[in-house]
């Protein structure tokens, strides 16, 4: 069994260096830069961030947990080092992988730890959002915006008609940026991906959430939406320690936005670590963060209503409807129209996907050149 998961683990490995090495969008280049633009802020070398970077990511590579608490990680090592040994043979190198895996990490927490600061050289775009409908008049149907900075990213290209079917696992998971400026440092720092390992372990909702509730240390600030085939879902709202989960609205609706939460105690918890982050950095409320955190703030309140006003009609142009919404108070498209004017890397909402699960159907537009998503011709697919 090990040895076919070791297979399979090199397999990943050689298939994600090589996206790595044909993608600018999370490529080489965009983990050199985001070390790069981290030691400047840091006012050190390029050299001396990638020796740190290394040396926390051997570091996290030896500190395995409690196998009493988590089993499922019994083994787990010699499968990631299967993975990057793939990778490497992809091409990618060392230093790439270590960035790849740790970089973030290593500036969320290990920094944390040190200084008590985070560092961030400019506010971080609030990350897309996804609304799962179990019944409408096309069927199921599961929606996401993608949003991020024009800076790496390149069009989709097309995909064939006749192209295999993707969504062929019992479960889908399917998440959103939601990360703090400065977090609590979790008690592990074992690069086990909590995400993966549920994909692979879990094959229905309620285990899912067991298992995510349980490893929450080992998966990041990020809100993810997690259902099957039969219309059950969960929400999952996320902080860096913390974790929230929720079932669908009476309609059995339910979607995730990025940046925020329902949940009160996870919603105190990024006010307060927000209204910290001000006072490390010695900002205020008239700052590029703060007028960030209230339009990120809107899109929620304005999701809320969204969702409410589309489980009266759950229809699909109504879902189609509402992922195009562009309230200046918090919207559900983003145009790449500054929050602030220090805000030199606007959002914009690079893909908007609706899926037809039941026709296996994609109905899909994204920015092109200087047209946003929104005003793009769509793209419908047939898949095999």
């Amino acid at each position: 069994m090990q040895t076919e998961r070791k297979e399979r683990a090199y397999a990943k490995g050689l298939s994600r260096g090589r996206r790595m090495l044909a993608d600018s969008y999370v490529g080489r280049r965009y983990w050199l830069d985001a070390a790069h633009g981290l030691a400047l802020l840091l006012d050190i070398s390029d050299e001396e961030i990638a020796t740190r970077v290394s040396c926390y990511h051997r570091e996290r590579l030896d500190a395995v947990p409690d196998l009493s608490i988590y089993p499922e990680l019994r083994g787990y090592r010699e499968l990631l080092e299967e993975e990057y040994c793939g990778m490497r043979d992809a091409g990618v190198d060392e230093l790439t992988i270590a960035y790849s895996v740790s970089l973030n990490f290593w500036r969320d927490v290990r920094l944390v730890e040190e200084t008590g600061r985070a560092w961030h050289a400019a506010p971080q775009p609030e990350k897309c959002r996804i609304v799962y409908v179990p019944e409408s008049d096309r069927g199921a149907l599961h929606a996401k915006n993608v949003d991020d900075p024009l800076t790496y990213f390149t069009p989709r290209p097309p995909i064939a008609p006749g192209t295999p079917w993707p969504w062929n696992e019992p479960l889908c998971f399917d998440g959103v940026g939601s990360g703090l400026h400065i977090d609590e440092p979790p008690p592990e720092i074992f690069p086990a991906d909590a995400r993966e390992m549920a994909k692979e372990l879990c094959t229905t909702v309620d285990e899912a959430r067991e298992f995510l509730v349980r490893y929450t240390y080992f998966w990041s600030s990020q809100n993810l939406l997690v259902h099957d085939q039969k219309g059950n879902s969960v929400a999952f709202e996320k902080t860096r320690c913390r974790v929230a989960a929720r079932g669908p609205n009476a309609n059995g609706i339910n979607w995730i936005t990025g940046m925020g939460a329902l949940d009160p105690g996870i919603s105190a918890h990024q006010r307060a670590m927000r209204r910290r982050h001000l006072e490390l950095t010695g900002q205020d409320e008239n700052c590029a963060d703060a007028a960030f955190w209230r339009l990120c703030d809107g899109t929620w309140c304005n999701m809320a209503r969204y969702i409410d006003e589309l489980s009266l009609n759950p229809s699909y142009d109504n879902l189609k409807q509402l992922m195009e919404q562009r309230d200046s108070s918090g919207p559900m498209c983003l145009t790449g129209t500054p929050c602030h004017p220090d805000d030199t890397a606007p959002g914009c909402t690079l893909f908007m996907d609706i899926w037809l699960l039941e026709r296996r159907q994609l109905y899909r537009r994204q920015w092109r050149g200087t047209t946003p998503a929104f005003l793009d011709t769509p793209e419908f697919v047939q898949f095999g």
